[in-house]
């Protein structure tokens, strides 16, 4: 039980994290259209 939980817990932990650098990622992109530093 102890084991599938801290699986869960990793597999949000990742998820988070590519969600995360996605968004860096989209944002950054934005900010380059708009020419702001």
């Amino acid at each position: 039980l102890f084991e599938r939980a801290l699986f869960d817990l990793k597999a949000i932990v990742h998820a988070q994290r590519l969600r995360y650098s996605a968004q860096r990622r989209a944002r950054a992109d934005t900010f380059a259209a708009l020419n702001i530093p």
